[in-house]
Order: structure tokens, then C-alpha cells, then sequence
């Protein structure tokens, strides 16, 4: 249904929690149990911080100033440097929190520019979930740092290269998709 614009993504997935219920496979508590609600509140808290960036006028600012560095360059480079500085704030915060705050910016600098806000869209959440280059940058990433015998030089040192792949293949579909070039 929501694939097809009927209904909105959120109620059909609320409706398909609520079925799981009433059908049984999941007990009320068990459904609670099953609530990252620690994203939950983060989210809810990081919220108004993202509105507050869009509505003050900081992300506007922001655009800019990354329109003006990159003036005189193609479109494709405002999104590919788009998607680094979302790449270096995820690495730090993570990518949920960094979707909140990069995405108004990334927005009113796409439209600043009249390249298509959805290519820059894509752009940021390629770049929220590109955690690779330090333990912190993704839960995962800490779990397996001591049973794998990582150290913080090796994420880098691999995520170094799986970013740089990323980074292409971002580019390729930038200029596939959206003809960002």
C-alpha cells in the first residue's frame, strides 16, 4: 500500500505491528520488549534540533557557505561534498542523528544550486549509513572491535577504502539517476 502511494509508510507499518499483535505472534509486553526506544527518544529529542536549524535560518547560512567554497563547480560536486561532511559528522555522532541535522542544509544548498533535492537527499543517507572509518561511528562496529582485535587505525584504514568505493558508486548513480553531472 504505501509502496504504491496509498497510504503513508508510517501507518502501514503501525498497522502491520498492530496485526502482529491482534494475529498473536507477539504478546503486548514482547512488543514493548522489541522497541529500540533508545532511537526512539534520541530521534524524538534530535528532532526540534532539526527544525530549529531549518526555521532559524542556520541551515540557509550553511547552504551557502558550502555553495559559495564550491562556487564555479559543477552540481556534482556540491552533493559529493555533500556527502563527505555527512560522512565526517556521522563518524562522530552517528548517522541518525546526522540524517536530523545535514538534511535541511543539504536541502536549501540543493535548492540554492537548482540541482535535484532528492539526488542530495539520496546523497545524505548514503552518507549517514557510510560508517565506516571509526568504532564509534556505528554500534556494530564497537561489538566487533574487541572480539575481532580491531584497533581504531584499522577501521580507518579499511573504511578509508570502502568510503572511497561508496564515494564512486554515489557519483555513477548521481549521474545515472538524476543526470547530476
Amino acid at each position: 500500500l504505501a509502496i504504491f502511494d496509498l497510504l503513508p509508510l508510517p501507518l502501514v507499518m503501525l498497522a502491520g505491528a498492530a496485526a502482529m499483535v491482534l494475529a498473536g505472534c507477539l504478546t503486548m509486553p514482547e512488543f514493548f520488549e522489541a522497541v529500540e526506544w533508545r532511537v526512539i527518544f534520541l530521534i524524538a529529542g534530535i528532532l526540534p534540533l532539526s527544525i530549529a536549524i531549518a526555521e532559524s535560518g542556520l541551515a540557509d547560512r550553511v547552504g551557502s557557505a558550502l555553495v559559495d567554497a564550491l562556487a564555479g563547480q559543477s552540481a556534482l560536486w556540491l552533493v559529493l561534498g555533500m556527502f563527505l561532511l555527512t560522512v565526517l559528522v556521522a563518524q562522530i555522532i552517528g548517522g541518525q542523528v546526522t540524517a536530523l541535522l545535514v538534511g535541511p542544509v543539504a536541502i536549501n544548498a540543493a535548492l540554492q544550486v537548482g540541482t535535484s533535492p532528492q539526488a542530495m537527499s539520496v546523497s545524505v543517507a548514503i552518507g549517514c549509513s557510510t560508517a565506516f572509518l571509526t568504532p564509534i561511528a556505528h554500534p556494530v562496529n564497537l561489538l566487533m572491535m574487541a572480539p575481532g582485535g580491531y584497533a581504531f587505525k584499522d577501521f580507518l584504514r579499511v573504511g578509508l577504502g570502502m568510503t572511497l568505493v561508496t564515494l564512486l558508486g554515489l557519483a555513477f548513480g548521481l549521474w545515472f539517476f538524476w543526470g547530476v553531472g
